[in-house]
């Protein structure tokens, strides 16, 4: 019985407060204005495809002392399609971080102390997670391009043999 008469009071709660949010619109203003915005943007470019880099086969000894690094390996990402009201793009990157060498991307494989390096392969700048670049759309085209290159990287020396993988996240903001 005591059930009962918690849920007839719960139902008198509602009940009650149902009646009141109905009488509510009846104490608004009769010249309330409403305001209503919207945005309309050009369509973004299209990705010509996802490049997966191959880093190539090294063994650990190539990696033994701190600061040991590969050779780099040029790759790009290539967008088209692009809309002519847009005139630049800007990429910014994302991923997962080496927790210790937070300049690096984390290197997810098996193969312990190796980290990801990506520089922008126009002005050898680095391009660590959360960071951007920003180029011109060619206006005849429609393209754009980010030529970059990666290596591994054993800031600690010590590598070990496995594999190497790594992630990035990319993010395009059109101007």
């Amino acid at each position: 019985m005591r059930i009962f008469n918690s849920r007839l009071q719960i139902s008198a709660y509602c009940i009650t407060a149902t009646l009141l949010l109905h009488a509510m619109p009846c104490m608004a203003d009769a010249d309330t204005n409403l305001a209503v915005n919207a945005t309309v943007t050009a369509s973004p470019c299209a990705l010509v495809a996802t490049p997966e880099v191959d880093l190539g086969a090294y063994t650990s000894s190539n990696l033994t002392t701190a600061g040991s690094t590969t050779t780099r390996v040029p790759f790009k990402v290539d967008l088209e399609k692009c809309p002519s009201t847009s005139t630049t793009v800007t990429l910014t990157l994302g991923g997962t971080t080496d927790p210790v060498y937070t300049q690096y991307y984390k290197n997810t494989g098996t193969s312990t102390n190796v980290v990801i390096d990506v520089v922008n392969d126009a002005d050898g700048k680095a391009l660590n997670p959360g960071t951007s670049t920003k180029i011109n759309i060619d206006a005849k085209t429609h393209t754009a391009s980010f030529p970059m290159k990666a290596q591994m990287v054993s800031p600690q020396g010590g590598a070990t043999s496995g594999t190497v993988t790594g992630q990035m996240e990319l993010t395009f903001f059109y101007g």
